[in-house]
Formats: structure tokens, sequence, C-alpha cells
């Protein structure tokens, strides 16, 4: 007789359990109270995840300044400075204020930061990967697809197979074509 009271007090704690997973939002609101706030923290995910658009309008372009008609170019001598590339400790910071906007639901913010990192960092795949997942998340498939297949060429150029691989498999379903295009260029290496 003790194993079958056993047995079922094991699937009232087991059906229970269930009951409160699914339940913990208005279980939560009876222990804490109505008025408590519930934080989640948001840690960013390996795949992007399908988020509606925003519905925030753009900022108005900057106009650019007209040359007066007096002012006459100055040239500097060729040797005096040549480009430094950019600090990439500079980047993980930029990177960091970028993620933390898109994180806070500024998209607009979050776009205007990554397309400066990418200007500033043609060469990281990480930049130009990021911004895709902000695309990919706004639902702007097309411009999400051209970041992930410039990701995939970067991916072989560095011989990151994993890295390729990944974005032929989110542009399989996004843009088959691109995907066939970083295939092609794959096979090409070998």
């Amino acid at each position: 007789m003790m194993p079958f009271v056993r047995l079922i007090a094991i699937y009232i704690i087991v059906g229970l359990a269930v009951f409160a997973f699914f339940k913990r939002d208005a279980l939560m609101a009876l222990i804490s109270g109505p008025e408590a706030e519930v934080v989640m923290v948001a840690e960013p995910v390996a795949e992007p995840v399908i988020v509606q658009p925003v519905a925030e309008p753009l900022p108005a372009p900057i106009a650019e300044p007209v040359p007066t008609p007096a002012a006459k170019p100055v040239f500097a001598p060729a040797d005096t400075a040549t480009p430094q590339p950019a600090n990439p400790q500079d980047m993980n910071a930029r990177l960091g204020e970028a993620r933390q906007a898109f994180w806070d639901g500024d998209a607009v913010t979050a776009e205007f930061l990554y397309k400066g990192l990418v200007n500033d960092f043609p060469t990281e795949a990480i930049v130009k990967g990021e911004l895709g997942n902000l695309y990919y998340n706004t639902g702007r498939m097309t411009e999400a697809a051209a970041q992930f297949h410039a990701v995939g060429l970067l991916s072989i150029e560095a011989g990151n197979t994993a890295q390729m691989m990944a974005m032929i498999g989110v542009l399989q379903s996004i843009a088959p074509n691109l995907a066939a295009d970083l295939q092609a260029r794959a096979a090409q290496q070998n």
C-alpha cells in the first residue's frame, strides 16, 4: 500500500509543478502583489529572433554645408599623415553602445551606431553580423541578407568555416540565392 501512496504523491507534486510553471505569472502576482515589477534581462542570442518592426520615423538627413565661392581648397602635403587603423578597443566600446541601444528598443540609434562601426571597421565580421541581426529583428530581410552575405564572404577569406556555414543556414531561409553564392565561393576556395 505504501508504494501506491508514494506514487500518487509524486504525481500530485509533478502536476502542481507543471501547473505552477505554466501559471507562474499569475502565481508571482499572488505572492509578490500586483504592483511588483518583474524585470527580465535579455542576453544576446546566437541566432536572430523575429521582432515586430518599430514604427519610429528616421531622423531627418543632415544638410551638407554649401561651400562659399571665395573659399580655396587647402591641400595637405603628401608626406604628413597616413591614416591610422581604427582602435579595436574603441570598436568594442562602440559595439557595446550599439548593443545597449538595441536592447533598449532604440532601433534607429542602434542602426546609426552599427553603420558607423561598419564604416570604420569594414573587415570585422562581428560588426556586420550584428547590423544584420538588427535588420533581421526589425523585419528588413533584404538588408539583413546583404549583411549576412558580407559576413559569409569575410568568413571565407578568414577560413572560418563554422561562421560561414552559420551564415549559409540563415541565408537559406531569407535569401537562398545568396546562400548558394556563398556555397559556390566556399567550394572555389577548396
